[in-house]
């Protein structure tokens, strides 16, 4: 018997365990991530995004999101509808209400350390300066909208 030669490798972070919790109750989006996880506590963020683009391209097709540029038509991208949802305990549901319309609509959700990543920097969105641990998209059924 014979063991293989050591491997120093750089330090890999495993993936939380989560499970990500959607119900639709009338107009609102209850929305819970379970997991174990730390204590206190990760911030969980939802958002709605709806699809955006130019004339016959197709709704949802692009994988792009705007995070506050000035809206461009030409470019298809889902877009943020309204504030985001912030949570500090992620198990307790967080209620988001749909709007009306006819746009394919998605859920965006991520859980986020409470660690700083980087020193805030106006050079980006502050999104991508933080540490993000999960982060799920569910795209929503249409009839879920209220008409």
């Amino acid at each position: 018997m014979s063991l293989s030669p050591v491997v120093v490798a750089d330090p890999v972070r495993l993936l939380p365990d989560r499970r990500l919790i959607v119900e639709r109750t009338g107009p609102d989006l209850r929305i819970s991530l379970l997991g174990t996880g730390p204590r206190p506590p990760n911030r969980l963020e939802a958002v709605l995004e709806e699809a955006h683009g130019p004339a016959g391209a197709v709704p949802g097709a692009a994988d792009l999101v705007d995070l506050g540029s000035p809206a461009a038509a030409t470019v298809p991208a889902w877009r943020p509808l309204s504030a985001r949802v912030t949570s500090d305990s992620p198990e307790t549901p967080s209620v988001l209400r749909m709007p009306s319309g006819t746009a394919p609509l998605r859920l965006r959700v991520r859980e986020v350390e409470r660690i700083p990543a980087l020193p805030p920097s106006s050079a980006g969105p502050a999104e991508l300066q933080d540490r993000t641990l999960f982060v799920d998209v569910v795209p929503l059924p249409p009839g879920w909208r209220p008409g």
